[in-house]
């Protein structure tokens, strides 16, 4: 059981997240609310505010990532992209980009292992399958491209280069 004194630092703790929060400076806001959660594991409104804190300095951190991604600055976009599946390890759009990173690197078995995960926690980020595709037909295990293309072109809602690409690949495949 929490003492009053608990409480009333607790009380205090939020008044301050809040204060930053308003002011959108999410680093002490968090380390506000992390403080609440040390006192009240329990406290319902810390943990939904950490999370979404997490997740707007996710936001703009995968923005960062995928600007060095197309700067070629594949190490310090690895570097952020780590940190946010670190912070948020069910950001589906981190893994994906991280899959980028790594097929520009040609490390296509790690790819292929994000963007999977990608479609885990993002079911919706379904060009994931179509590099996946690519990826195992680099690695010359083409049933596994192939099933990945056509897994692809199900969910694919519209026609356009991806789609007819992943078309002609599965034509193509002969397993």
């Amino acid at each position: 059981m929490l003492s009053k004194a608990s409480i009333n630092n607790i009380s205090f703790i939020i008044v301050h997240h809040t204060i930053y929060y308003n002011q959108n400076d999410y680093a002490n806001a968090k380390t506000y609310f992390n403080q609440a959660l040390q006192l009240n594991p329990n406290n319902a409104e810390a943990k939904k505010f950490v999370a979404y804190i997490n997740s707007v300095d996710s936001a703009g951190k995968l923005d960062k990532a995928y600007n060095l991604y197309n700067e070629n600055k594949y190490p310090e976009a690895l570097t952020l992209l780590n940190e946010i599946i670190k912070q948020t390890p069910d950001n589906g759009t981190a893994y994906y980009y991280r899959g980028l990173v790594y097929d520009a690197q040609s490390k296509y078995t790690q790819a292929i292992a994000d963007y999977q995960n990608s479609v885990k926690y993002s079911p919706d980020l379904t060009l994931a399958y179509y590099s996946i595709g690519v990826d195992y037909d680099n690695l010359a295990k083409y049933s596994d491209a192939k099933a990945s293309y056509k897994k692809f072109v199900e969910l694919s809602k519209e026609s356009n280069e991806y789609t007819d690409y992943a078309k002609k690949r599965i034509d193509e495949i002969k397993i």
